[in-house]
């Protein structure tokens, strides 16, 4: 029995450790919430520009907008002209909609239109990004979002859109913990 709890214990160490590396770096999530649908980073969220090519900067756009069957998600609000890049490749959708403008908006612009990113001037490497953007008075259904994991991603880095109809999401990392725990207690009844 003692075999068996030393490769349960690593299996679990594995899994725990490879839970951290699947999340992408940045992780946007999209809820609906008493009566809005309400686009938000996850804190701590940052980007490795590695693999992507400069482009130069671009013109700056002070509202939020997304068009989910293009791909177009552009979140926060520009304060100045941000840097803009190429090499990502982007979903074909993340839904079937038109295009809607968000009034509400704050935090740096993060900008993905199909295979080219935005991100706030003089962005680097590595750095926080923090961003949200509040479409009042909407629905998934209305704005046309289909719900699911989208991604956009390139040589070093990804960026996910979570569309949930739930309003807390449960980080990855916490339901193969809380799985990990039930299958070692279950393990441990076992060997009694």
């Amino acid at each position: 029995m003692r075999t068996l709890r030393v490769r349960s214990t690593g299996f679990l160490a594995a899994l725990l450790l490879t839970a951290g590396n699947a999340q992408a770096a940045l992780l946007i999530t999209a809820v609906e919430t008493a009566g809005d649908v309400v686009f938000s980073t996850e804190a701590g969220g940052s980007l490795d520009l590695g693999g992507l090519t400069f482009l130069g900067t671009g013109s700056m756009s002070t509202t939020a907008f997304i068009w989910p069957s293009y791909p177009v998600l552009r979140i926060g609000v520009g304060g100045s002209l941000p840097d803009v890049y190429s090499g990502v490749l982007a979903p074909a959708n993340f839904g079937s909609g038109g295009t809607a403008n968000s009034a509400i908006v704050a935090g740096d612009q993060i900008s993905l239109e199909g295979g080219a990113l935005r991100l706030p001037n003089g962005y680097v490497s590595g750095d926080p990004l923090s961003a949200t953007a509040t479409f009042s008075g909407a629905t998934f259904a209305s704005l046309g979002i289909q719900t699911g994991s989208h991604v956009w991603s390139w040589a070093n880095d990804s960026v996910t859109l979570n569309v949930t109809a739930t309003v807390v999401p449960v980080p990855a990392a916490a339901w193969l913990l809380g799985s990990a725990l039930g299958l070692l207690g279950w393990i441990r009844r076992k060997t009694r």
